[in-house]
């Protein structure tokens, strides 16, 4: 190893940059301007020793190396930058929500619709009235006895009809003959209990059948062809008022006068009965011309009129 002549102090201890083959002069510590404007180096913040750029700690005086003032400034305007952003991200997120909620709250308002109007009483019954069942009095008899499908015999001369549906129910008969034509009822141990039809000659009418007890077969005598059919008390026709009937006939009613006028025009018996719920009424019993007032029956009735002539029932109210 050569000697050093000069005296100076050698310079072989100076730091070698770790970037490039450049030395410092470690006596004036005056830093090598190439070394300096060098990428990977930078000066001690302390000595101002040029220093590796990734050093922590200079080697030259033991200070460790920090951010300096301008990376400082340079992070907390960046920290400062992201912060401000974020506060107006979070602003209009804000905004967007308050909108979405008002929104929500307008479309979930719910109009309440205006009080609808009381009607009057009287328009509440009159709506009553109207929805309500009207009941007939075809409905009461039905109620009362029943139905069957109509049934219908025919013949000349005597003959025996069997198997009737019984109970109280009504029987039309139409007979061509010059004799007597009659039709009697019997119950089920052909015992006669009542008298159905019994007229001269030609006849058409209408009877009741079962006002003594269960009729449950007809006796017919007769000298010429006949029809009778038997068919429920429902099936009656109801009385027009005022109208002209003959001979006779059943008819259905709701009472509605409180006296009655009746007219009979012939030479033989003329007999009204009525029946209702409640009882079996005489209403005329008079031989030929008939002109009389009577009390009308209440309710729902059954009238039964015998005649040889024509006849009408009027309200005398």
């Amino acid at each position: 190893m050569p000697n050093n002549v000069s005296g100076e102090a050698p310079t072989s201890g100076a730091m070698p940059n770790p970037a490039s083959s450049e030395t410092f002069d470690e006596k004036s510590m005056v830093p090598n301007p190439s070394a300096v404007q060098h990428p990977n180096a930078k000066l001690c913040k302390k000595c101002s020793t040029v220093i590796p750029k990734e050093a922590k700690v200079c080697p030259q005086c033991g200070t460790k190396q920090g951010l300096t003032t301008g990376a400082k400034v340079a992070i907390a305007l960046g920290i400062l930058g992201v912060f401000a952003v974020c506060s107006m991200v979070s602003c209009v997120a804000c905004v967007a929500l308050l909108a979405d909620d008002a929104d929500q709250s307008t479309t979930s308002v719910v109009v309440e619709p205006a009080p609808a109007e009381v009607p009057e009483e009287a328009e509440v019954q009159e709506e009553i009235a109207e929805e309500a069942v009207q009941v007939t009095v075809q409905d009461i008899m039905l109620e009362a006895f029943g139905t069957f499908e109509p049934m219908v015999f025919s013949g000349s001369g005597d003959d025996i009809i069997r198997d009737l549906p019984g109970g109280f129910f009504a029987a039309s008969a139409v007979h061509e003959g010059s004799r007597n034509f009659i039709v009697e009822g019997l119950d089920s141990n052909d015992e006669r209990i009542e008298l159905t039809f019994n007229d001269v000659g030609t006849y058409s009418g209408t009877a009741l059948v079962g006002n003594r007890g269960d009729v449950v077969t007809l006796d017919v005598s007769a000298d010429g062809a006949w029809e009778i059919t038997v068919f429920p008390i429902a099936d009656l026709p109801e009385l027009e008022l005022g109208k002209d009937y003959s001979g006779d006939q059943v008819l259905i009613w709701e009472s509605s006068a409180r006296d009655l006028n009746i007219v009979h025009s012939g030479r033989r018996n003329f007999i009204i009965e009525s029946h209702t719920a409640e009882r079996r009424s005489l209403l005329v019993n008079e031989i030929g011309d008939y002109d009389g007032t009577v009390i009308a029956p209440t309710g729902f009735v059954l009238l039964e009129i015998s005649a040889d002539g024509t006849w009408s029932i009027s309200s005398a109210d």
